[in-house]
């Protein structure tokens, strides 16, 4: 048994905190999240993580209230999200990108008409060339950036898969078949394949056949192209971050540096924020995966 001062408290309900405090890691995860306000989110607004520096919000989908096996799966899926920060392009390389929108095609433009001396027709070669350099490096910070997204989603989809592992092997042992259960539809809350999948890169860790990145990102790979987040049903992860990831893009380099300025939108005051009204640039939002919750209410276990 979890010594009372090791235990963790949510917001959730005792149901959801017997699972968290079966695993190790998960209530490790929470106690880390100290800086997080988690609580409930907004009726339609799926489940997220939103971070900006050490601090955020965690908002649970209030769709899964009257589930303490999918409140605890998409908790372990936050937790995840908040702590962990993969590295992005952003900032310095926007504000450059900026530049070379302005600048590049006239720098070169010079360089190729002083090169092959043909004046008006070398500076027309150069802009092309110019903006073929912006557009290749734009096109390289958006794919890079989407590939650091979905590895975020793959990091917090082990996590879960770990989370939920550990609390169905404590429940195992206890010889506790209602919490066993509990944990793993936990485990199951996304489907079967997803399981399969995580554990075969769990194995993969195991064997130091990959590091734990790597399974991150092969998981990641594989939700890009066939889960959608809660916050945008109908795009999968992939596109959905393909057009965070191009709006950034898109943004000017003044509203970069108010944004880079100013906290996330809504502030950390528990009034939580639906995702479509933050701002295009969000690269502190992280959405869950998408659940239908009538599965939950065809069982009697939904709102």
């Amino acid at each position: 048994m979890i010594h009372p001062s090791e235990q963790v408290r949510t917001k959730f309900g005792e149901a959801v905190d017997e699972i968290v405090n079966l695993s190790p890691h998960g209530r490790w995860l929470f106690q880390q999240a100290d800086k997080y306000e988690i609580d409930w989110g907004v009726p339609g607004g799926g489940s997220y993580t939103i971070r900006h520096g050490d601090r955020g919000v965690i908002a649970i989908d209030p769709e899964l209230k009257g589930n303490p096996a999918a409140v605890a799966a998409a908790l372990f899926h936050e937790l995840g999200h908040a702590t962990y920060h993969p590295p992005r392009v952003d900032g310095d390389l926007a504000h450059e990108l900026e530049r070379l929108e302005i600048e590049a095609p006239k720098e070169v433009g010079r360089w190729v008409g002083n090169l092959v001396g043909k004046g008006k027709e070398g500076a027309e070669l150069g802009k092309r060339l110019g903006f073929g350099i912006e557009k290749a490096t734009e096109d390289g910070c958006v794919a890079w950036n989407v590939n650091q997204d979905l590895t975020d989603e793959g990091h917090a989809e082990m996590t879960r898969i770990i989370c939920c592992r550990q609390a169905k092997s404590a429940a195992k042992q206890r010889g506790d078949r209602r919490l066993e259960a509990e944990a793993d539809e936990a485990l199951r809350f996304l489907g079967n394949e997803v399981v399969q999948r995580g554990n075969r890169s769990w194995e993969q860790m195991q064997k130091v056949m990959i590091t734990r990145q790597g399974a991150d990102f092969q998981l990641g790979q594989w939700i890009g192209d066939h889960l959608h987040p809660s916050t945008d049903p109908n795009s999968t992860y992939r596109d959905y971050y393909e057009k965070g990831e191009w709006a950034n893009v898109a943004l000017s380099f003044e509203e970069k540096e108010r944004l880079e300025e100013e906290p996330a939108p809504g502030g950390f005051d528990g009034n939580f924020i639906r995702p479509s009204e933050l701002s295009p640039y969000q690269p502190w939002v992280q959405s869950s995966c998408r659940v239908d919750p009538s599965r939950y209410r065809d069982r009697g276990r939904g709102r």
